[in-house]
């Protein structure tokens, strides 16, 4: 992460002072590309092991939905789903990140593949809000918040037909997470609600930066 960190701050930094237009676009369009082949390869690889598990591998879980967006997101410049991924990501995948849903410990292939997919997806908004100037305003949190409570309605019904726990909506992960203090199935889908509706907000604050709000009707289009 801090290897991540470095290059990402690096990235955007030169992106933003020497680059054009044209190639900032095909720096992003070219990050979304990992995310997306870390869920692909993963699907692939596991078929090929004869590992692939209907109730665990399918791009459900919100991580993997925004890596198979993103290349359609971003090559599009979608203000509503920039807006969404932005909340999704900042709030959702750093949390992922922080505490991974991870058995395999390095060297291992699914390590690398799990950061590959969540790392390659937390530099996808920082480099569009830092260096496209994309701006995220009070809209684009109301649209996360509707759009993250759809998922998880459908996740719900998803799972009651598979018997599976995508987005973590049936119980929690066997791993140690921030959802192990937010009380018992079904409490903490509402304590979740609660907190991700805070987090949302906290990710928001930056845009209320004076030099920032007045920017915020610019998004890009």
């Amino acid at each position: 992460m801090v290897i991540f960190s470095v290059l990402a701050v690096l990235i955007c930094g030169y992106a933003r002072k020497h680059l054009k237009r044209q190639q900032q676009k095909r720096i992003l369009l070219t990050a979304t590309i990992i995310p997306m082949a870390a869920v692909v390869s993963l699907i692939v690889i596991k078929l090929a092991l004869g590992t692939f598990n209907i109730q665990e591998d399918l791009p459900i879980h919100i991580c993997r939905i925004v890596a198979v967006m993103a290349p359609w997101v971003y090559l599009r410049e979608k203000p509503l789903w920039t807006g969404i991924c932005y909340f999704w990501v900042l709030v959702g995948t750093v949390n992922a990140t922080l505490t991974p849903d991870l058995y395999s410990d390095f060297p291992h292939w699914e390590y690398f593949n799990y950061f590959g997919l969540h790392l390659g997806l937390i530099f996808l908004p920082i480099y569009y809000v830092v260096v496209l100037g994309h701006r995220i305003n009070l809209k684009d949190l109301r649209n996360a918040i509707i759009a993250s409570n759809i998922f998880v309605i459908l996740s719900l019904i998803i799972n009651k037909v598979l018997g599976s726990n995508y987005m973590f909506t049936m119980r929690k992960p066997e791993a140690s997470t921030i959802l192990d203090y937010l009380g018992p199935w079904p409490i903490y889908l509402l304590s979740v609600e609660v907190l991700g509706i805070a987090l949302f907000f906290v990710v928001y604050l930056p845009f209320l930066i004076p030099p920032l709000k007045n920017q915020t009707a610019k998004s890009i289009k």
